[in-house]
């Protein structure tokens, strides 16, 4: 990685200051700024990194960028502890218009079934579509449609990146419950 940091630190030891008997951590977080897996612009974009993202090294693609260093801020395990949304925002404007539009869409949503339909995702191996199922069976409310996208039932990459796509522009209700395979 080149020396850039590995965790964004600052905001991750913010988020870990909530411990046993101080106030609870929120349950979801929102961060306001782009970043780039080109820190240091090797690459010649013009992406800025003003709210830096961890780079995870995954097998098909290299390093990509991620958040889960911002909700993993609880003992020393990479799992999240919270929600974590990023507004990739260049000013405050543009983050100022995205939050307008986000109320919004909450104060008046769209109407349709998407209202009570969750997604949820699973690479192959694992106990991930188990899992899922699970955590499905004990959160999702019975009125609620789940949509599972598992890797296991598609024979091949393209067509599971073409099912979890048309499933992302189905704009769901909830976030999507995903787990991922070991990189």
């Amino acid at each position: 990685m080149m020396g850039f940091p590995s965790r964004p630190r600052s905001a991750t030891s913010r988020s870990r200051r909530s411990r046993p008997g101080t106030p609870p951590l929120p349950p979801i977080s929102s961060l306001v700024g782009d970043a780039t897996i080109d820190p240091f612009q090797y690459l010649g974009t013009s992406i800025t990194n003003d709210m830096p993202a961890e780079l995870h090294q995954i097998l098909t693609d290299g390093e990509i960028p991620t958040d889960n260093g911002y909700a993993a801020v609880l003992g020393s395990d990479p799992l999240p502890d919270l929600f974590v949304g990023r507004i990739p925002a260049a000013s405050p404007a543009e983050a100022a218009a995205a939050v307008a539009k986000i109320l919004q869409r909450e104060a008046m949503p769209p109407p349709g079934a998407w209202m009570s339909t969750v997604s949820h995702f699973a690479d192959k191996g694992g106990n991930f579509t188990f899992t899922l199922d699970t955590l499905a069976a004990q959160h999702v409310p019975p009125s609620y449609t789940v949509h599972p996208i598992y890797a296991d039932n598609y024979p091949t990459f393209p067509l599971m990146k073409a099912a979890t796509i048309a499933e992302l522009d189905a704009e769901r209700r909830l976030p999507p419950i995903s787990a991922t395979g070991p990189c």
